[in-house]
């Protein structure tokens, strides 16, 4: 069972981040067609969406991490982390690395608040 949660929220995390990088025109029978904003810097949105899917599952481990430690209870932080991506912000957004990699760092500054030098290091 856990596998398969992890392989969802996998799934889910590739696909959002897969339509990210596209852009919908309006077609003329009420549809929308999605075609590729910029093929010659494909090697830069690659990049850019793999540190946000990475930086996404850093958010999801610091969540479950924060729910284990701090509440003695792993199924809190899956909880949490479940409903962060259930969130329309992680669907719609998902390759805005500016906006999730302070999030993560937040996070992590969170989890680690017994360590106040790796904390403050998180913080900036």
């Amino acid at each position: 069972m856990k596998k398969f949660r992890v392989c969802m929220i996998l799934l889910f995390l590739c696909s959002a981040v897969a339509m990210a990088g596209e852009t919908p025109t309006f077609e003329l029978f009420g549809g929308y067609s999605y075609q590729r904003a910029n093929e010659v810097n494909l090697s830069k949105g690659w990049t850019t969406r793999t540190a946000a899917i990475l930086a996404h599952l850093a958010v999801v481990a610091g969540m479950v991490w924060i729910g284990y430690r701090h509440f003695d209870n792993i199924h809190t932080g899956v909880a949490a982390a479940t409903l962060y991506l259930l969130t329309f912000y992680t669907s719609q957004l998902t390759s805005q690395v500016d906006h999730v990699a302070p999030a993560a760092l937040l996070v992590w500054a969170v989890a680690a608040y017994r360590r106040p030098m790796i904390a403050g290091a998180l913080l900036g």
